[in-house]
């Protein structure tokens, strides 16, 4: 049986019903768990994994809709690869707060986090996904999306790795992409992106220094950006001269995007550069000057239509508890007036006439807010608390975005997020 919650958004209460199943696992000292691993071994549909501060393994979610998020103020790093798969339709997993940090000496992964073959949704909310600096010269990529419908990072860091000293087998390779992405739908909102620095050269092996890596590359996928700044990988650094040996030039920068093959990027007030090339290798006047790299180009195999629009960006606390009461916060132009759509479900969705990409369900029904006109400041705040769940409920998720009507009457989709609402006893 569903229990109806009450959720006020400063112009009046909406009735959202919330599945009375959804309970709330805790990780960390104290907690249900001490790893994250064995507490989605627990978990069913719609419950959530909260994690108090600390260092984790790595963990794989295998076929369950569940939510993994960050306890308030609490720093949670996984030093060890995970993975999303596996993912049924009307299934949805959500990510938020988490940021890996593997080791330095740790075993060679091809990427921190894989989320694969997912016919439900994927969220990725405020995380760090950064390949490792891998001492021996081996890189990892961040994340790699691979055979999903709907995946979406908001306010996220993805990157590449970045080699240490080059071994004779990763002299001069090429740094790896920070986010590969084949046969998905996949979008980015306020999101950094940047790909892996090419190895050095190394005398009698590879001279020259490795290209950078792509910051994104799409293989058959729809991209859409919207805020972000996706930057190539630097090149790789020459080798030195010594005696008789040939010097190192630098690698050249990684291109923003590569596309190879079946692409549609769409982009709103977005950068997109290539990385810097690398500098020639260290010169004496017995050697040939080196040269450095050329910088990389911000498309590679693939053309970019442009969204007309500002980026708009709807910001709260995650999570939050009952009856607390918090700020919400919609960035926009002065003078525009911004409106909140929110679902139980998440969507993905590219509406005609409408910049920007629907990432919530429309229902039926539509669940829509009035919020008001954004001040001077650039900034419209609503005070608001979140009420009693009720009995039975131990949490509550709503996916909320911006609807934005800018001064000439478009309307433009923002920036969405993720509403957690626990239970005071959390």
């Amino acid at each position: 049986m569903n229990t109806i919650v009450r959720l006020g958004l400063g112009l009046g209460l909406a009735a959202i019903a919330a599945p009375a199943s959804a309970d709330v696992i805790t990780v960390g000292p104290g907690g249900d768990f001490p790893q994250i691993h064995a507490a989605i071994l627990s978990a069913v549909d719609g419950d959530v994994v909260l994690v108090a501060d600390g260092v984790y393994p790595g963990f794989v979610i295998d076929g369950v809709a569940v939510s993994v998020i960050a306890d308030t103020g609490a720093t949670v790093l996984i030093e060890g690869p995970a993975a999303v798969v596996n993912l049924g339709a009307g299934q949805d997993v959500l990510l938020a707060g988490v940021e890996w940090q593997l080791p330095a000496f740790g075993a060679v992964v091809p990427q921190v986090l894989n989320v694969a073959l997912d016919e439900g949704s994927v969220r990725l909310e405020r995380c760090i996904v950064r390949g490792p600096s891998v001492f021996s010269g081996e890189t990892a990529g961040g994340l790699r999306v691979f055979g999903c419908e709907d995946v979406a990072l908001v306010d996220c860091i993805v990157a590449a790795g970045n080699p240490g000293i080059p071994s004779f087998t990763s002299a001069g390779q090429p740094g790896e992409p920070g986010l590969r992405v084949t046969g998905s739908r996949l979008s980015l909102d306020g999101c950094l992106v940047e790909g892996g620095l090419g190895n050095a050269g190394v005398l009698q092996v590879m001279s020259d220094g490795g290209p950078g890596g792509a910051a994104l590359e799409a293989t058959s996928s729809t991209v859409f950006l919207s805020g972000c700044t996706v930057t190539g990988g630097t090149g790789g650094v020459g080798a030195g001269c010594q005696a008789s040996f040939s010097i190192g030039d630098g690698g050249d920068g990684g291109p923003g995007v590569r596309g190879l093959g079946g692409v549609e990027l769409r982009a709103r007030d977005s950068a997109i550069a290539g990385g810097d090339g690398g500098p020639g290798g260290f010169w004496n006047p017995n050697c040939i000057l080196p040269q450095d790299g050329q910088p990389g180009v911000p498309l590679e195999g693939v053309t970019v239509q442009s969204v007309p629009g500002l980026h708009r960006v709807l910001t709260l606390p995650v999570p939050l508890r009952e009856s607390e009461p918090f700020t919400g916060s919609v960035a926009a132009a002065p003078g525009e007036f911004a409106a909140l759509l929110w679902s139980t479900s998440p969507d993905h969705v590219e509406v005609p006439d409408l910049p920007g990409q629907l990432l919530v369900s429309l229902g039926p029904p539509v669940h829509l807010r009035l919020l008001g006109f954004v001040p001077a400041g650039g900034t419209l705040d609503v005070p608001t608390s979140l009420p009693e769940l009720g009995p039975g409920v131990e949490s509550l998720r709503l996916f909320l975005q911006p609807l934005v009507q800018d001064a000439g009457g478009a309307l433009h989709l923002g920036q969405p997020i993720t509403l957690v609402g626990l239970d005071a006893a959390f």
